[in-house]
């Protein structure tokens, strides 16, 4: 469910996300609503949904993004739904304590602020921001095992910091750098990194590890994936089988056994 995410200053950004089960529904379908009103994605917020993880990311927060945010989801058979509250500290609730000439000083202090802030982001626009934390993963993958040829296998993991520019996140199968495609799907979102495989076949058997690096060093979590060809489904199908008439032949022996015996 949605944590409530309290008050939040004006300018910074807000985050929601969960998890919802189950995750390869292809008719399952999520919405945002804030106030009961349906969200419209825009540049400032962006709304996702993979595999089980939904989050909703509002950038530059303005005191009207305040209020109720619900995330619902509908499928064939039912419906979830989960809410959270945001309340913004605008700059008119710090400044309204202040006396006129203290409100007019410090309204001219910020806006030389942002002048001066302006200048200096034009003039090191060049300058790499700077990593301020190592990366460390908080959650372990889970191994993938006995996976069926032809289904599919999921990966995913919490990684910090969540929100370091500079953060560098790759996914790698058996010590090599595994490519993107239709098929194969990674994901990195605050914090939440994910690998999908679909249509699983034998070729996908090996090891997979998670690499996050920055300027402060790296961190890697590895997870393991086997796969049950369809041929062995069908041995084994067929073995169970050849079981079930074995057993049958033994209780039949036994009666018959049985029956002679009494003679």
């Amino acid at each position: 469910s949605l944590q409530d995410l309290g008050q939040l200053e004006e300018g910074r950004n807000a985050h929601f996300e969960a998890q919802i089960t189950p995750v390869s529904d292809p008719t399952m379908r999520v919405e945002w609503y804030k106030d009961g009103r349906p969200i419209t994605a825009s540049s400032r917020i962006t709304a996702i949904f993979n595999f089980g993880y939904v989050s909703l990311n509002i950038m530059h927060l303005r005191a009207e993004d305040a209020g109720t945010y619900t995330v619902r989801a509908v499928n064939r058979i039912g419906e979830a739904i989960s809410t959270s509250q945001i309340t913004i500290v605008s700059k008119a609730a710090v400044t309204g304590d202040l006396g006129i000439a203290e409100q007019q000083n410090y309204i001219q202090s910020v806006e030389q602020l942002e002048q001066y802030q302006k200048y200096q982001n034009m003039k090191f626009y060049e300058e790499t921001p700077e990593s301020t934390q190592r990366p460390e993963f908080k959650t372990p993958i889970s191994d993938q095992l006995n996976i069926r040829e032809g289904g599919f296998a999921h990966f995913e993991g919490r990684l910090e910091p969540v929100s370091d520019p500079t953060l560098r996140v790759e996914w790698l199968k058996d010590g090599h750098p595994i490519e993107a495609s239709s098929r194969i799907t990674t994901f990195c979102n605050f914090g939440y990194v994910a690998l999908t495989i679909k249509q699983v076949t034998i070729h996908d058997v090996g090891h997979y590890t998670c690499r996050a690096y920055n300027s402060l060093g790296e961190a890697h979590i590895t997870g393991k994936l086997t796969v049950v060809s369809r041929q062995d489904i069908i041995v084994d199908s067929q073995t169970s089988h050849m079981g079930m008439e074995k057993i049958q032949y033994l209780e039949d022996s036994s009666r018959y056994t049985r029956s002679t015996q009494r003679r």
